[in-house]
């Protein structure tokens, strides 16, 4: 939710900036911590097909934070949302190399299916949250130093995404 005052602050020894992000055309908001904000466009290959992804990443002194949404993606729609899930975390999973998992769960954002995973190497610690809806992927990622992973963080990222 919007609120009055642009500053959120998290549990992590420091208040830290957060803006509200606005993405009409994938249909959500979110609160990202400022930094140096790039909007891309990324195409990912996929079993299903070339899947296109609309990026903004936030690179601030706290870590990257990342929201991106994809194109409707065909072939899904005779497909179980919890298996477009695995397949897309198995993938993010196999374009990290030298990551290991390090935790995952599924869970429901909205009514929605969701996954979250953590990848780990020494240097980087990268957690993910996965929402299927209305035929899209959401992605949101956080890449922080493995030795200094804020928990409290992450989680105020995720749950501050929402759908329109």
């Amino acid at each position: 939710q919007p609120q009055d005052s642009p500053i959120l602050t998290v549990e992590t020894g420091s208040a830290v900036t957060w803006a509200p992000v606005l993405i009409q055309e994938g249909g959500c908001a979110v609160w990202m911590p400022q930094g140096t904000v790039r909007q891309e466009n990324k195409v990912v290959e996929t079993s299903l097909g070339d899947v296109s992804f609309e990026v903004i990443s936030s690179n601030s002194r706290i870590g990257k934070f990342v929201v991106a949404f994809s194109e409707s993606i065909a072939g899904t729609e005779t497909m179980e949302p919890t298996e477009i899930l695995e397949r897309v975390q198995d993938r993010i999973s196999g374009m990290q190399t030298g990551f290991g998992l390090t935790g995952e769960r599924n869970l429901t954002v909205d009514s929605y299916p969701a996954k979250e995973f953590s990848l780990r190497n020494d240097e980087e610690t990268i957690s993910f949250r996965l929402l299927w809806a209305n035929d899209r992927l959401y992605v949101l990622a956080v890449s922080q130093p493995s030795d200094l992973v804020a928990v409290e963080t992450v989680v105020a990222f995720f749950n501050s995404f929402q759908l329109l």
